[in-house]
């Protein structure tokens, strides 16, 4: 399926949908039903479709969530919640949960990060378990429940488009947990970088004009697409294709009237921001 969205996008078949609004990418996110499809394919297209690098974030992250959380629901955004404010924490301390009298689960307390915070519907949220310090299980809150209020930052300034916020919860149900295991926590850094790197690589394909250019880009997509599928890449194998990145990215620049996107110089991070962890990570397991 891979190989012939690639084809397709080679012809043209599929070009950038216009969503000056993050309302409108979660229109095209939906009508396409990517959250239906396997992850790799939803990131690839969601970044074919993207016209600005916010949209890249939001359908890596997404395809990202669906892999280590494969039972969130496919319809609406999901947003895995595990930063809080750690300077702050007697007013906004961290989440933890509760039983209830008739065997249920609640969640109380502030996540400070919440991304896609306008459009989201699922929250997979890290909280404190009974008797916990620290947060040691995750949980499933829907979005719009009782106790849950979500806010947004004024002016992020950076994907300023792409909705971010906070999570307060008050008494609001919730899952049972589920453990959550700090190797999972790492996957999914991992996961997003990859599945990030993907889309990017879409986007900057689709935004290529030059047919023997935008031709350049398909190895490195099929080698992204590879590390989305398979976790046990070794580290040397993705600091390789991070670096083929990076120059696709430079390329990029230096041919494409960069002006289309007033945002570039804020969000151009997004396609550099994971290089120097994947690199340190390619360096430590060479000492090993």
């Amino acid at each position: 399926m891979i190989e012939a969205m690639l084809e397709h996008a080679l012809a043209g078949r599929i070009r950038p949908a216009s969503a000056p609004f993050e309302s409108a990418f979660d229109g095209h996110w939906h009508t396409e039903r990517l959250g239906h499809h396997e992850p790799v394919v939803s990131a690839l297209r969601g970044g074919l479709l993207s016209d600005r690098l916010a949209w890249v974030f939001a359908a890596g992250y997404q395809a990202a969530i669906r892999v280590i959380f494969p039972d969130v629901h496919p319809e609406g955004w999901a947003a895995y919640s595990a930063a809080e404010d750690a300077e702050n924490l007697a007013d906004r301390p961290g989440t933890r949960i509760t039983p209830t009298a008739d065997g249920g689960w609640t969640i109380s307390g502030h996540k400070s990060w919440i991304g896609g915070s306008r459009r989201v519907n699922h929250l997979i949220v890290t909280a404190r378990g009974i008797g916990s310090e620290a947060p040691d299980v995750t949980v499933r809150v829907d979005a719009r429940a009782p106790g849950v209020l979500i806010s947004h930052r004024d002016a992020p300034g950076f994907l300023s488009e792409f909705s971010q916020g906070f999570a307060n919860f008050d008494a609001a149900p919730c899952s049972a947990p589920s453990p959550w295991p700090f190797d999972e926590v790492r996957r999914f850094s991992r996961l997003e970088a990859r599945f990030v790197m993907l889309s990017g690589a879409a986007f900057l394909m689709g935004h290529t004009e030059d047919p023997d250019a935008k031709q350049d880009f398909i190895p490195l997509i099929l080698a992204l697409a590879e590390t989305c599928r398979n976790d046990a890449i070794e580290p040397r194998t993705m600091a390789a294709i991070d670096k083929v990145f990076q120059k696709s990215v430079a390329r990029f620049e230096a041919n494409t009237d960069l002006a289309h996107w007033p945002t570039w110089d804020a969000d151009r991070r997004l396609l550099t921001m994971y290089s120097a962890r994947i690199q340190r990570r390619a360096a430590r397991a060479a000492e090993v």
